[in-house]
């Protein structure tokens, strides 16, 4: 029975220009929780919506800050944007893989006429763990997306809404990997390592 593994680094080291440059903008404020838009959704209806949900309340001097540095923040973006889903997708894999091995292991402790109602159950829990971050990186990479695409100059306002909902969603990713990360460490390891000492041939002194 394999052993199951998994990182427990930051998923996506995103030190991007773009934060750093117009984080301090809304630090003091508390960041609207974004709602997946609605399937087949337009750009203008997903700003529309971002708008409503982070509330920007900017100054003269922020908006006029905000455009001068906006398209070299869309520049670092359109660079990294590529590399963030390779690392994402990578993590993804290694999710897929602890469940593959998850799933195999079911079946040979069924076959070995164990219990696995449990083991089932946790099995469930981590592929749906595993579903709600493939989620939130769908969500956060349509936001970047959107922030190449949205005439930020015309928009300050809108641009920093999308900036504050990809950092929304950036948040959730690291907290989701690290969610995972604990679940297999912390509940699947020891209940596979329960079954390994059961399965486990036992020694003529033993019997």
């Amino acid at each position: 029975m394999k052993k199951l593994t998994i990182l427990r680094t930051p998923i996506l080291i995103l030190v991007l220009a773009t934060f750093i440059a117009v984080s301090y903008l809304t630090t003091a404020v508390a960041l609207g929780v974004p709602v997946t838009p609605p399937a087949g959704s337009t750009f203008d209806q997903r700003l529309d919506q971002r708008k409503k949900e982070q509330n920007e309340q900017l100054d003269a001097k922020t908006v006029k800050h905000l455009q001068s540095v906006c398209g070299t923040e869309q520049l670092s973006i359109r660079k990294l944007q590529p590399w963030t889903a390779t690392v994402a997708n990578k993590r993804t894999t290694t999710y897929q893989n602890v469940d593959g091995i998850l799933l195999i292991s079911i079946g040979q402790l069924k076959l070995a006429s164990q219990k696995t109602f449990e083991l089932e159950q946790d099995r469930a829990a981590l592929v749906q763990k595993i579903t709600t971050f493939q989620d939130t990186f769908a969500n956060y990479q349509q936001v970047l997306g959107d922030i190449l695409v949205i005439n930020c100059q015309a928009d300050p306002i809108g641009f920093q809404a999308l900036l504050d909902t990809a950092r929304v969603y950036y948040t959730q990713l690291i907290s989701q990997s690290g969610d995972i990360a604990t679940y297999v460490n912390n509940v699947l390891q020891p209940v596979m390592q329960n079954f390994v000492g059961i399965l486990q041939p036992k020694s003529n002194t033993d019997s």
